[in-house]
C-alpha cells in the first residue's frame, strides 16, 4: 500500500445492505470519495430474520472493503447493543490495522466507535447526516438517545455534519466538540449537462415519497393548479412508493398527460432523468442537504426548493429559487417563473458543483480533518 494513504475504518449505523439497499447511500458516496486516496475498511451490522445465525458479507465495492454481518433479531435495548458490539469486534479481526475511526450515524456506531478509540488508542471523527438532530425534529428523539448521542459527541474527537445548519441543532441539543461542515457528494462526471433541451417543459421530483417529509400531496395540488392556468408541462415525480398517490390524482382530477409516477430507480440512472429536465422541484418539511438539489446543480438544472435545514447555504441565488415551507401558493407561481425563463447557465452550474461538491473536493476536506487528528494524537 501506498505509505501516503490512511487506512480509515468506518464504522456506518446507516448503509446500503441487502436488506435495505437504499439506506445510507449518500454514506457511501461519501466513502468511495474518501477512498479516492485513502484505504478504506468499512464495517455495518445490520439485522436480517431471514439468517438462522449470524452471517458476513466481505466485498471489495468501488476500490472500498465492505464487511457487513446480517444478524437474526435478538430483543432490543442492551440486549441488541450488546449483541452488535460483539459482532462489530468479530468484524474488526478481519481488518487490517487502521489509522482512525470515521463513524457515520452517530447513534448508536458511536458507542462502538468510542469502544474502539479507547481500545486501539485511534482518533475517532464522528459524521451526521440525521434530520432528526435538526431543532424543528428533535422533539422525537427519546431521552436515552439524547444522552448516549451527548456522551459519544463529547468523547469524540471532532464531528463533521453536512451543514452548518444541523451543527447547530446538535449544539443546541448540548453535544458539545468542536465542528466542521463537509457536504454531500456529487459524481460530476456523472452528473452533467446534456446539452440544450426542446419541446415539452419537464418538471422533475426525485425522494423517497414519504408525504410527511416530502409533502407530496402538496406539490400534487400546485400540478392541478399550473394545469388549470393551461401552460404545458411534464411533471415527473420518481420515487419509492409513488403509485400510493395515485387515488389522489385522480381525486385531484389532474390529466394523466401531465403527470408521470416512476417507482424508485437506481442511482446511476438519475442522471438521466436530471439531464431530460428543465426544472427540479423539491418541497420538503423538513431537510439537511439534499443529494438531489446538488447533483441537480451538476446537470445545469435549476430548483425550486423549500429553505429549510442547511439547502440556502450551497444555493447561489440564480440557480433557482427557494421558497416557504409549505407554501404552496410560493411554488406555483415559482414555477410559473421559471418556465418562462430566463434558465440560469449550465455550464456556470455544473462548475460549481465541481468546486464544492466533487469526490475529489470531499476527500481533500476529509484528509484535511483526518491528518489534523492524528497529528494532534500523536503530539504535534
Amino acid at each position: 500500500m501506498n505509505k501516503k494513504k490512511l487506512h480509515i475504518l468506518f464504522l456506518n449505523s446507516w448503509y446500503p445492505s441487502r436488506v435495505f439497499p437504499q439506506n445510507g447511500d449518500f454514506i457511501q458516496r461519501h466513502t468511495e470519495a474518501v477512498a479516492l486516496k485513502h484505504q478504506i475498511t468499512v464495517l455495518h451490522v445490520v439485522t436480517d430474520s431471514s439468517v438462522s445465525e449470524t452471517e458476513i458479507s466481505d466485498q471489495q465495492i468501488n476500490e472500498v472493503r465492505t464487511l457487513i454481518a446480517y444478524v437474526r433479531p435478538k430483543g432490543s435495548g442492551m440486549m441488541k447493543l450488546l449483541q452488535f458490539t460483539q459482532t462489530y469486534f468479530s468484524l474488526l479481526k478481519k481488518a487490517e490495522p487502521f489509522d482512525l475511526i470515521h463513524v457515520n450515524r452517530i447513534y448508536p456506531a458511536g458507542l462502538i466507535g468510542l469502544f474502539i478509540k479507547y481500545k486501539y488508542k485511534k482518533p475517532l471523527l464522528l459524521s451526521e447526516h440525521f434530520t432528526g438532530y435538526l431543532a424543528q425534529r428533535s422533539g422525537g428523539l427519546s431521552k436515552m438517545e439524547k444522552k448516549l448521542a451527548s456522551f459519544i459527541c463529547s468523547n469524540a474527537d471532532h464531528i463533521t455534519t453536512v451543514s452548518e445548519n444541523l451543527n447547530r441543532s446538535m449544539r443546541q441539543l448540548g453535544f458539545k466538540n468542536a465542528y466542521s461542515v463537509v457536504p454531500n457528494v456529487v459524481d460530476t462526471a456523472l452528473f452533467k449537462p446534456l446539452g440544450k433541451k426542446s419541446g415539452l417543459f419537464h418538471i422533475l421530483h426525485i425522494s423517497s415519497m414519504l408525504d410527511q417529509h416530502k409533502n407530496v400531496s402538496g406539490i400534487l395540488r400546485v400540478i392541478k393548479r399550473l394545469e388549470m392556468e393551461k401552460v404545458k408541462f411534464r411533471f415527473v415525480m420518481v420515487g419509492d412508493g409513488s403509485a400510493q398517490y395515485e387515488p389522489l390524482v385522480r381525486e385531484l382530477g389532474i390529466h394523466k398527460e401531465s403527470i408521470i409516477l416512476i417507482e424508485q430507480i437506481p442511482h446511476n440512472e438519475i442522471p438521466a432523468y436530471m439531464q431530460a429536465a428543465d426544472l427540479f422541484v423539491l418541497f420538503s418539511n423538513y431537510e439537511n442537504l439534499p443529494c438531489v438539489i446538488l447533483e441537480a446543480f451538476s446537470c445545469g438544472v435549476p430548483v425550486i426548493s423549500s429553505d429549510t435545514g442547511g439547502i440556502a447555504e450551497f444555493f447561489p441565488e440564480d440557480f433557482g429559487k427557494l421558497i416557504p415551507v409549505k407554501d404552496e401558493k410560493a411554488l406555483f407561481y415559482a414555477i410559473l417563473d421559471q418556465m418562462k425563463g430566463p434558465a440560469p447557465d449550465p455550464i456556470k452550474m455544473h462548475n460549481y458543483a465541481i468546486a464544492n461538491f466533487d469526490k475529489m473536493v470531499i476527500a481533500e476536506r476529509f484528509t484535511a480533518i483526518y491528518k489534523n487528528l492524528i497529528s494532534r494524537q500523536n503530539g504535534h
